[in-house]
């Protein structure tokens, strides 16, 4: 295991160990995140650990994406991500939900997709290049330098809106890949709300659907 997984999990342990109190009485992901990034400060000792920080230098930090590309890459990969999405979704989409948004991904006159028919990008689409400002919620770099580490996004385990922890899957994606920003690895995680945590002990790391991109949740 790397020294940065280690950590990743480390910090998570001391969470679940000395900030019961946040989960069990579903405190704000704000509340908990915050908690979180102090226990990483102590560990990636070197490094800067800020929440919600939107700042590339001097300027805004924001996510650039080519639609065509991104859209083309996905209709190639549906077919061997779909086991994934449907567990994601907890087999809420059926086949034909994966070919149908295929087509419409492949479509030469591609404009917009709707929300609800967006799996994967769900970025509104009029076939330019798009940017969004972005405020992950937690990243480990170097403030005031192009030295980014760790970037983490985090959602609490009642929040089931698929089409939001799908954005943030997006969001990690684009800063592990994008040559502006260079991070080293992406993170999510999920934290687990309840008024008995005993059965709860640690996290489990999953690979996800995007390179460099992870997944944290609850082991029960």
């Amino acid at each position: 295991m790397s020294t940065d997984f280690l950590k990743i999990e480390t910090g998570l342990s001391f969470l679940l160990n000395d900030d019961r109190y946040l989960l069990k009485n579903n405190l704000s992901e704000r509340s908990i995140t915050h908690k979180l990034a102090e226990h990483y400060q102590k560990l990636f000792r070197t490094w800067d650990v800020d929440c919600e920080y939107n700042k590339n230098l001097r300027r805004p930090k924001e996510i650039t994406i080519e639609p065509r590309l991104l859209l083309s890459k996905m209709a190639d990969h549906l077919g061997e991500l779909a086991p994934k999405i449907r567990d994601m979704f907890h087999n809420n989409v059926s086949p034909e939900d994966i070919n149908s948004l295929k087509q419409q991904l492949c479509q030469p006159k591609f404009e917009y997709l709707e929300d609800r028919d967006v799996l994967l990008f769900l970025i509104k689409i009029n076939n330019q290049v798009l940017k969004e400002r972005i405020y992950p919620d937690i990243i480990i770099h170097k403030r005031g330098k192009k030295k980014n580490h760790i970037v983490i996004e985090a959602k609490k385990s009642n929040n089931t809106n698929a089409i939001s922890r799908i954005y943030d899957l997006i969001k990690l994606a684009t800063l592990v890949l994008s040559p502006e920003y260079k991070y080293k690895k992406g993170i999510f995680i999920e934290f687990p709300i309840s008024k008995d945590l005993s059965g709860i002990k640690t996290f489990k790391r999953e690979d996800c659907l995007f390179s460099k991109v992870y997944k944290y949740i609850p082991k029960y």
